[in-house]
């Protein structure tokens, strides 16, 4: 549902003069031509005000829970960034030291082993490269979660995106720190 909001946005600057006019038109018509305010003209201007205060108010409290709504989804995702760099940070060190494994596995079968360990060694180097290949995809899935997720952050904070940014790049740097071999 698309609504005018009238204290920011597309519309706001009209929304205020419509406003204005509402409630100045029928005091101004009133001052200076007494005669035209019988009734049906109390009828109307009572409705012209009653359309004014409504949309005043719809639009605020629209703009108050929009607020609202942010604020409790930029604290969850803010949280959910930092657990998607901590999985991702786990993932690469997963893969860093499977890696490693997988090259000590080269190393400890010679070149011309008997026929049956080099095809073990050949089966233990598919699954490595498969495993490898598996695991840096998962990093890659949480890396565009963590990419999504900033970007609502930052098309959704206000003044706080510096603070949020902030925080979420510390982050990045512990979690870096402490998987580090």
């Amino acid at each position: 549902m698309k609504t005018f909001d009238f204290l920011t946005g597309k519309y706001g600057k009209y929304s205020w003069i419509l406003a204005l006019a509402f409630i100045f038109v029928p005091v101004l018509l009133v001052a200076f031509v007494p005669s035209v305010y019988n009734p049906l003209a109390q009828v109307l201007f009572s409705f012209m005000l009653f359309a004014a205060s409504l949309w005043l108010g719809v639009s605020i409290s629209t703009k108050e829970a929009e607020q609202r709504a942010t604020s409790i989804w930029l604290a969850s995702a803010e949280s959910a960034c930092r657990e998607l760099l901590t999985m991702s940070e786990t993932a690469k060190r997963l893969r860093r030291r499977q890696g490693a494994v997988c090259q000590f596995i080269d190393k400890i079968v010679p070149s011309n082993a008997p026929q049956q360990q080099e095809s073990v060694k050949n089966l233990l180097s598919m699954r490595c490269g498969e495993c490898a290949f598996d695991i840096a995809t998962l990093q890659n899935h949480m890396d565009n979660i963590y990419a999504n997720w900033s970007v609502f952050i930052n098309s959704n904070c206000q003044s706080e995106c510096s603070a949020f940014n902030n925080r979420l790049a510390d982050r990045r740097k512990e979690v870096i720190a402490t998987f580090d071999d």
